[in-house]
Order: C-alpha cells, then structure tokens, then sequence
C-alpha cells in the first residue's frame, strides 16, 4: 500500500484503517519517491533476485506481459513529443499500483538500491585566472 492508502474517502476509514482493523496487520509506512521504487523493481529483476508467478495478473499486465485485467487497462507507458520519443524516464503515474506494492515490499525486504556517484568535475589541474587588476 502506498501513501495514498492513509486519505479518507467519503468520510469514511481510509484503506490503512479498514486493513490494520480486519486483518490485524501493522503497516510501517513509508514514502519512497518513484525513482527510488523504480530502481528497486529493476535492478532485482535484472539480478533474478525474483520472479512472478502467473497468478500475479495485474502485475504482468503492468508490466505489458499479459492480458489486462480490465477493460481500460494498458501496460506502462512514458511521456513522449510529438515524434513518438520518449522524453522521460519515469511512467505515466496511472496502471501501476501492482508495481509500486511490489516496489515497496522489495525497499521493505532489500533496502534502497545504492548508487555509485559520477565523480565531481573538479580538476585539480586548473590554471588559475587572473583578476581583474590582471595579478
């Protein structure tokens, strides 16, 4: 469950309410940005760290490897220009909700994905310009 499980619709009791009561389960919520969750499922599918089993419908119909599972249902897209390019990395926030409870269960289980930084662009080489009084 994401963070959008804590809001209330129709005054009522938000999904994290209803489930903590009806299942005696114990959410530690956390909100990940979605590039740290994208990373996750990525780089645990590209290390066969898991594998999902084809009852996971909704999940394999996300990711565009089965049939939806409803009618306006579409498998991830990206934002594209004009020309059919894609122009971000990140998808269209909409038919994910399998991924990101699978994202948050491998960022509870495995941890953030750590990242090596590109090295800073500091040359230590560099001439050192004159002022303006030219010194």
């Amino acid at each position: 469950m994401d963070i959008a499980g804590k809001g209330r619709r129709d005054a009522g009791e938000s999904a994290l309410e209803i489930w903590t009561k009806n299942a005696s389960v114990h959410f530690g919520m956390s909100y990940w940005a979605e590039s740290v969750l994208i990373e996750r499922v990525r780089s645990s599918f590209k290390q066969g760290q898991i594998t999902v089993s084809p009852k996971c419908k909704g999940l394999l119909a996300e990711a565009g490897l089965g049939e939806p599972v409803f009618d306006e249902m579409h498998p991830w897209k990206y934002h594209t220009d004009r020309d059919s390019k894609i122009t971000s990395e990140k998808p269209v926030d909409k038919w994910n909700h399998s991924a990101k409870a699978a994202g948050y269960g491998l960022l509870h289980h495995l941890g953030v994905v750590e990242t090596l930084r590109s090295p800073s662009s500091y040359n230590r080489m560099k001439r050192k310009r004159p002022n303006r009084r030219g010194r």
